[in-house]
């Protein structure tokens, strides 16, 4: 999809689910917050770094073993990834789509705090920071 494309998309829609084993960044979940929709994912992994209960729908998961649908070239022992709860995922989806107003304060807060979390001053403090500590 063409970025033009990708942000009407987004755009669009009324909430953003994104149900994951192992996300990294969150980068789609991260731009949906930023136009402050409400988004439903998998509450594992890096998108736990911006997302939380009050600003977004995380969804529960549990731990299992990686399967690598390939010829098992990506499988270590002990290695786990996140199993999303579609159930869990599908209740927040009905109450969203039920709740207009919760969908809306979702929305703004999420907008809010990616706005605080990772605007171009924050993230440039942070790696200020880890500068100093020498961790970067």
């Amino acid at each position: 999809i063409r970025p033009d494309m990708s942000a009407g998309l987004m755009a669009a829609v009324d909430i953003v689910l994104s149900l994951h084993r192992s996300e990294g960044f969150g980068l789609v979940p991260a731009e949906a917050m930023q136009l402050g929709k409400p988004v439903v994912a998998t509450g594992w992994s890096g998108n736990m770094d911006f997302m939380n209960a009050g600003n977004s729908a995380p969804v529960a998961y549990t731990m299992v073993p990686v399967q690598d649908p390939y010829d098992g070239a990506f499988i270590a022992d002990g290695q786990l990834w996140a199993e999303a709860d579609v159930a869990d995922a599908a209740n927040w989806l009905r109450r969203l789509a039920a709740e207009p107003e919760l969908r809306q304060r979702m929305g703004e807060t999420a907008r809010s705090e990616i706005a605080r979390q990772l605007s171009p001053q924050s993230v440039a403090r942070t790696i200020a920071k880890l500068l100093e500590a020498g961790t970067a």
